[in-house]
C-alpha cells in the first residue's frame, strides 16, 4: 500500500488530471455514461453527451459494461481528478496484491514477494491507465490471478476455488 501511495503522491500533491493519448476517447465514453446516470436518460447505443453530442455508436461496440461501471464511478466521484485517483488506486492495489499472491504461491519468501510486487507495479503495462488512459493495465492487473489459476490447473487443484480472493488468501 505504501508503494501505491508513493506512486500516486505526485498527482495527489499537484491535483492535476493526467491527459494521455487515449484520454479523450475513453473519457468521452465515460462522461457519456456518467451523464446518463445523472440525467436518467439512458441510451445504450448512441452517445448523447460525449463526442460533442454527435450520437456516435461507440459504447455499444467498445466495452459498454466497463464504460457504465466507470461512468457510475465518475458520477460518484464528481470530478476527473478523483476519478483518476480512485481508478489508479484500485488498479495498483489489485495488481500489487495479485503479484504478491502469485509470488507467494511460487513459494518465494515474503520480502522478495513484496519486492517483486513493487517491481510489477512499476512496469509500464500497469501504469498505462495512469499515464495514458489506455486499457492495457486493466487486463494486466488481473494477470497474476490468471497465472495462479493456470498453475493450479496444471497441478489439478483449481476446482477447490470458487471465489478469486480464496485463491489469493491461500498463498499469502
Amino acid at each position: 500500500m505504501a508503494a501505491v501511495l508513493i506512486m500516486l503522491s505526485l498527482q495527489l500533491a499537484t491535483g492535476d488530471v493526467i491527459i494521455g493519448y487515449d484520454t479523450f476517447f475513453h473519457f468521452n465514453r465515460i462522461y457519456d455514461t456518467a451523464m446518463q446516470f445523472q440525467t436518467h436518460h439512458f441510451n445504450y447505443f448512441m452517445s448523447n453527451f460525449g463526442y460533442r453530442q454527435s450520437g456516435q455508436i461507440v459504447n455499444a461496440l467498445y466495452g459498454p459494461y466497463m464504460a457504465y461501471l466507470l461512468g457510475f464511478l465518475l458520477f460518484l466521484t464528481k470530478s476527473w481528478f478523483w476519478f483518476e485517483i480512485t481508478t489508479a488506486f484500485g488498479i495498483l492495489t489489485i495488481a500489487g496484491l495479485g503479484a504478491y499472491g502469485l509470488f507467494r504461491k511460487l513459494r518465494i519468501n515474503q520480502g522478495l514477494a513484496v519486492a517483486g510486487a513493487i517491481i510489477y507495479l512499476s512496469q509500464n503495462f500497469i501504469t498505462y491507465w495512469i499515464t495514458s488512459s489506455a486499457f492495457l493495465d486493466w487486463g494486466a492487473m488481473l494477470l497474476p490471478f490468471a497465472l495462479m489459476v493456470a498453475i493450479d490447473l496444471l497441478a489439478g487443484s483449481a476446482a477447490r476455488y470458487t471465489l478469486p480472493w480464496q485463491l489469493w488468501w491461500d498463498y499469502c
